[in-house]
């Protein structure tokens, strides 16, 4: 399950290059004008297969929209001419012998059904407000953000286990952007990122997962190849 959330976001980026760089777009579109929208701009939300996915979950997808109606979109590094134009707010792009449709408003430009696939991409303008990953964290994920100090600890049995780790020794803040920092133990785990996939949460590259208490409390299980500790954490405001 830890990797559940990565595979999906593979699998997005495999589909999108499958469908967006088959061929080259390229030349102009009808729209020759400077219509305000040109610029950069990076994915923020990504809508697929019952996800949201928004951070660094998010990330990859890159759209550029250049004057006369040419740009590229980059997919994980691997780019396509496209073609673009407006009506109105209403996008349409042209990548390969693939036609994409979509909204523009803002900084931002929201493109549905991408490929056919029911993959729905929100772009933000790059170094705008509208690209602060922390504008689009889900209701529920954004109950995670803050500061988690566990209180209690206990054995894959479910007995106390202070004896073998002090209660405290799990501790990590969660970021809108899907950063974290973690402390195991008295040890600093490094830049992380984390995710959620249904009703758990990771921490991506490390062994921990975590689930809802009742009481506002989190259970978060970390485990190696020696050992498995539950740690019952509290969140600090």
């Amino acid at each position: 399950m830890k990797n559940a959330k990565k595979i999906v976001a593979l699998t997005i980026a495999v589909l999108m290059i499958a469908v967006l760089l088959t061929g080259c777009g390229g030349g102009g579109s009808s729209s020759q004008a400077e219509t305000g929208y040109e610029g950069t701009y990076v994915s923020v939300k990504v809508e697929a297969f019952g996800f949201d996915m928004t951070g660094s979950d998010a990330e990859g997808f890159t759209l550029t929209l250049d004057k006369g109606g040419k740009g590229v979109m980059d997919i994980e590094g691997d780019s396509s001419n496209i073609k673009w134009k407006l009506d109105g707010n209403a996008i349409t792009i042209e990548a390969g012998g693939d036609k994409m449709t979509g909204t523009v408003e803002g900084d931002t430009v929201y493109i549905e059904d991408l490929g056919g696939m029911g993959m729905n991409i929100l772009f933000a303008k790059e170094g705008s407000e509208a690209a602060n990953p922390a504008n689009y964290v889900s209701e529920d994920d954004a109950t995670y953000v803050g500061v988690w100090q566990s209180a209690a600890v206990y054995d894959v049995e479910g007995n106390d286990a202070s004896a073998e780790i002090a209660p405290d020794a799990y501790y990590m803040e969660l970021y809108a952007d899907k950063s974290a920092v973690v402390y195991f133990n008295g040890n600093d785990m490094g830049q992380q990122a984390w995710s959620t996939f249904g009703d758990l949460g990771m921490i991506d590259d490390l062994n921990v997962m975590w689930e809802a208490n009742e009481d506002g409390s989190i259970t978060v299980s970390y485990y190696e190849d020696d050992y498995y500790f539950d740690f019952v954490c509290v969140k600090y405001e």
